[in-house]
């Protein structure tokens, strides 16, 4: 396991010592606790967060699809979720975290493992591709939006014109709960946005506010959904 800088480690030895002395928990569960906030604590550190409040919903997202790809079953992966929130509600009651990231996630159904997911040096192949006709543009954009913004593909679905800001660098989405998030877009990502919006005008029926759209029917893409 890497070395967990003091950050990370910090409150997580707090949150031990509140479970022991506050909680009257036993050792064998603070150990449980420690071992598997510990290692998430560990994956955070690989990936370049040392701050508990800058982590998010999508980096726990990552780091679950990590653990199911490690062969962990569903039930030892919502042991880990169920201490990570436990662990958040703590840091926001000592005022060191704005909101709790794990509250939406669950883990996959036992048997049931998570999809494979690409690597850098494959999204980059994909993503250098050459476009031939309006639809692939238009699916080489998408790409390039979800890759650059982390966008779910209900959200990306669910893009309208007015809700991407191409000199800001922006865009504005939706997420669940009716949350609105506004998300940083690469240059790449802006200039496939340029390069699919005249063909878009071309497809769309008129008054369509979707910034993806099918040429079957004109309107806002569901397909991918």
């Amino acid at each position: 396991m890497p070395a967990v800088p003091h950050e990370l480690s910090g409150p997580l030895t707090d949150f031990i010592r509140h479970l022991a002395s506050e909680k009257r928990h036993s050792p064998r569960t603070c150990e449980s606790y420690q071992r598997d906030l510990l290692r998430l604590a560990g994956w955070l550190s690989q990936s370049g967060l040392t701050a508990w409040q800058r982590v998010s919903n999508h980096d726990l997202r990552r780091y679950v699809a990590t653990l199911s790809r490690e062969g962990l079953s569903g039930r030892s992966i919502a042991r880990h979720l169920s201490a990570t929130r436990r662990f958040y509600q703590f840091l926001l009651r000592e005022k060191l975290a704005s909101d709790n990231p794990a509250l939406d996630i669950r883990a996959p159904k036992s048997g049931r493992r998570l999809p494979r997911v690409a690597d850098v040096d494959q999204l980059n192949h994909l993503l250098d591709g050459q476009p031939d006709d309006p639809l692939e543009v238009r699916d080489l954009c998408m790409f390039e939006l979800m890759y650059s913004s982390g966008l779910r593909l209900a959200e990306l679905a669910s893009l309208d014109l007015d809700t991407v800001d191409l000199r800001g660098g922006e865009v504005r989405v939706l997420g669940k709960g009716g949350k609105e998030r506004l998300l940083p877009v690469g240059r790449k990502a802006i200039a496939a946005i340029q390069a699919w919006l005249p063909l878009r005008a071309g497809l769309a029926n008129d008054g369509e506010v979707a910034l993806f759209v099918s040429q079957r029917v004109a309107e806002r893409c569901r397909a991918i959904l």
